[in-house]
């Protein structure tokens, strides 16, 4: 199994490779089975430019599974946060909510902070996640949006974390679909 992260287009929109070498890693995309890009990387893979809110990214993703022609792709949404209204308002999606509710966990104590230190904040910002997988519809990954300027490698970092993951499954249970799900 081979999973690529494409680091072409950093969060904050530095170009970090030449068009050339952008088109060498289109090459490697008949040997991957998960592209794990940013907002910024799968416009420029999928030539279309994000549109409004949750559905312009749910097809945005579409689009560069179908342009990249890969097994999964999974858009990475952690630095384009987007309303939660925006998420209740889609239709038809398997949806999978993870905002750090449980009791006393880290993103409940930010939370719980940035509300005392910011009086009024009800931070109905998440951020959405949206998994591409051939033959199925998309799965909506929503996060609660946390405020921080520690973002970088946070894709290279998830893109390991599928591999390994992947590489602690028994062999009967690799295969085409994502038994990660």
């Amino acid at each position: 199994m081979a999973v690529l992260d494409p680091v072409m287009i950093s969060t904050s929109g530095h170009v970090l490779l030449p068009d050339d070498a952008i088109e060498a890693l289109k090459g490697l995309f008949g040997i991957v089975d998960w592209l794990t890009p940013n907002i910024p990387e799968a416009e420029q893979l999928a030539g279309l430019k994000q549109g409004e809110g949750a559905e312009g990214l749910v097809e945005l993703a579409k689009k560069t599974a179908e342009v990249c022609n890969v097994p999964i792709v999974l858009l990475k949404g952690g630095h384009s946060p987007i309303l939660r209204e925006q998420v209740n308002a889609l239709k038809g999606y398997k949806v999978i909510w993870e905002e750090g509710d449980d009791e006393g966990d880290t993103i409940e104590c930010l939370s719980r902070w940035r509300k005392l230190v910011v009086p009024g904040d009800k931070s109905d910002k998440v951020v959405l996640d949206i998994l591409v997988q051939k033959g199925s519809e998309p799965v909506l990954f929503v996060g609660k949006y946390v405020e921080s300027s520690s973002t970088h490698g946070t894709g290279c970092t998830l893109s390991s974390a599928i591999a390994a993951s992947y590489a602690k499954l028994p062999e009967d249970q690799r295969g085409e679909s994502s038994p990660l799900l």
